[in-house]
């Protein structure tokens, strides 16, 4: 789940972070993101990190860290979240740095690192419940792709819980459209049909004039297209390009034809249609961006597929030839991702160690204290009953004496 550039400026507009309580004005900033502009957003935010402390210095790296994930830099990108999380005071605002670091590890295949990132939100129960819906969506994810099942479908059901508690149309929509995919790969088909079959109903009944409706288009599309692929991958090719098609019809920006293009390609290949494929998947190649092709390895595929197809022996060479340099950039930045997650989780693990270790001593502590109060009142408790059983006694003896004095009085 990455960032768009409208989410940025959303996230920057937040109160949280555009509030009384920063001195530094982000709006230009935010403004070099829209335009898409991540290099002068760079800089700027760069010149500003001398010059701030605090929540708003974890601002500048956080603007820095996405900008850098947009360029495709993603070991920077990493590097400059990281020291956003030292920065940061506001909850709210870690959480989401969490959730984005979280996210990027995911889209790199890297899901037990991303997991560590998931659970610091989930287990210090931080009340902010659509932070904790993320968590458990993305952790479900990741679940899914360690073919950790049971646990990916027990933490997509608590996201869709928290979706509804949260009463946020995006959240519901999204918790929907993941849980389809989810329960697909536990083979759950059934299930998994019903939710992205579900999204298309949304959109169906949605209205133009419904401020979400471009909520419920984008779902509704990647229903769609995940019907296409269930299809797809079950063999049925006829009900896989009656989706695709779908898809296709309800696409907007060229990463989402792209995907449903390059799958359509890959159905004609199957069936045999070389020229068909090959014009689906050129068309498909043009609009997906070297950025895009990086989020994910499955992207990258098209170029030995569009390759074998290609008769003239220069282009193939500098088709196989992009998809090569693509594949190590990628794995350049998978590697250079694996670093920096291990550096900080050690560095997790060794906090979550000492606080483990100071409330155990805490504890510890505590324990000999108690003991050491109940001995006290055990030890005042004895003693106040040795002296009192010490002068009942003497009373008693006293009393004895007394009575031995008038007994000879009294036999007269």
């Amino acid at each position: 789940m990455k960032l768009t550039p409208l989410l940025i400026i959303i996230f920057l507009m937040t109160s949280e972070l555009l509030g009384s309580e920063n001195s530094v004005d982000f709006k230009p900033l935010y403004a070099k993101i829209s335009a898409g502009a991540y290099s002068e957003a760079i800089a700027s935010a760069d010149s500003l990190l001398a010059h701030t402390k605090g929540q708003d210095k974890g601002v500048c790296y956080y603007i820095i860290g996405y900008s850098y994930e947009q360029q495709s830099e993603i070991g920077l990108a990493m590097e400059n979240y990281l020291n956003a999380l030292d920065f940061l005071e506001k909850q709210s605002t870690v959480l989401r740095v969490l959730n984005n670091i979280g996210n990027t590890l995911n889209s790199y295949n890297l899901h037990n690192e991303a997991i560590v990132y998931f659970n610091e939100i989930i287990e210090n129960d931080f009340n902010d419940s659509l932070s904790l819906y993320s968590a458990f969506l993305n952790r479900g994810l990741s679940y899914s792709k360690l073919k950790q099942h049971e646990d990916a479908v027990t933490d997509i059901k608590q996201s869709i819980q928290l979706s509804l508690f949260s009463n946020n149309p995006r959240a519901k929509l999204q918790a929907i459209n993941i849980a389809g995919r989810i329960f697909r790969d536990a083979g759950r088909d059934e299930e998994s049909v019903a939710f992205h079959q579900s999204l298309l109903k949304m959109y169906d009944t949605a209205s133009a004039g419904n401020k979400h409706y471009e909520l419920y288009r984008f779902h509704a599309r990647q229903g769609a297209h995940n019907l296409g692929r269930f299809y797809l991958l079950a063999g049925d090719t006829v009900q896989a390009l009656h989706f695709y098609d779908k898809a296709i019809a309800l696409s907007k920006t060229d990463n989402e034809f792209f995907e449903s293009r390059k799958d359509v390609g890959e159905i004609y290949l199957h069936l045999g249609k070389v020229k068909a494929s090959q014009a689906m998947l050129a068309s498909a190649l043009a609009t997906g961006s070297d950025e895009f092709l990086l989020s994910k390895t499955d992207n990258l595929e098209i170029f030995n597929m569009l390759g074998v197809l290609t008769a003239n022996p220069v282009q193939r060479a500098a088709l196989f030839q992009k998809g090569t340099n693509l594949l190590l950039k990628y794995s350049h930045m998978r590697d250079r991702l694996v670093f920096l997650a291990e550096k900080h989780i050690i560095s997790i693990r060794v906090n979550n160690h000492h606080e483990t270790k100071m409330w155990e001593e805490l504890v510890a502590f505590l324990s000999r204290s108690l003991v050491g109060v109940l001995s006290m009142i055990l030890l005042v408790a004895a003693i106040v009953i040795f002296i009192v059983v010490k002068r009942n006694r003497k009373l008693a003896n006293e009393l004895d004496t007394i009575i031995d004095k008038m007994s000879p009085a009294e036999s007269k």
